[in-house]
């Protein structure tokens, strides 16, 4: 039998998948151009416990990197937005630039303990290799820019 936060993980996992690619779900078939990141995007999924590349990365799509083991995300193209979305959350979260790697702008802080907490954090990155992690958790990764 299942215990309850595994099957939390399991269809957490099911909906961040429908984000990216072509899938069949419960729902039945996504056509890819529909649900890919579109040109200079990439998607980035921030869970209690793990990170999932959801698009546009080199990596394969919906690489779990879970806390411990760093996302490592090398774009697609230069001057990439960078998404990231916290997905089915339950507690706080922030992403934040760390040393070692060029500079983005923080996150705000993602609380879904308030009513009208952020959901997704976008940022445009040039050629360059970025840092990052969540000031909450040990959730960290690099994003390589070409």
């Amino acid at each position: 039998m299942f215990r309850t936060g595994t099957l939390a993980v399991v269809s957490l996992l099911a909906l961040m998948s429908e984000g990216c690619g072509s899938i069949t779900t419960s729902r039945g078939s996504i056509p890819a151009a529909q649900t890919q990141c579109t040109t200079a995007q990439v998607q980035i999924g921030v869970a209690d416990g793990f990170l999932v590349g959801l698009c546009g990365c080199a990596e394969a799509d919906g690489t779990v990197y879970p806390a411990g083991t760093p996302l490592t995300c090398n774009a697609n193209t230069t001057n990439s937005t960078v998404f990231f979305h916290y997905i089915g959350t339950k507690l706080r979260h922030q992403i934040a630039a760390t040393q070692g790697g060029t500079f983005f702008v923080a996150s705000a802080l993602s609380d879904p303990s308030t009513t009208d907490y952020l959901r997704v954090h976008a940022v445009t990155l040039t050629s360059g290799t970025y840092n990052f992690l969540d000031l909450y958790s040990t959730l960290q990764g690099q994003i390589i820019v070409p």
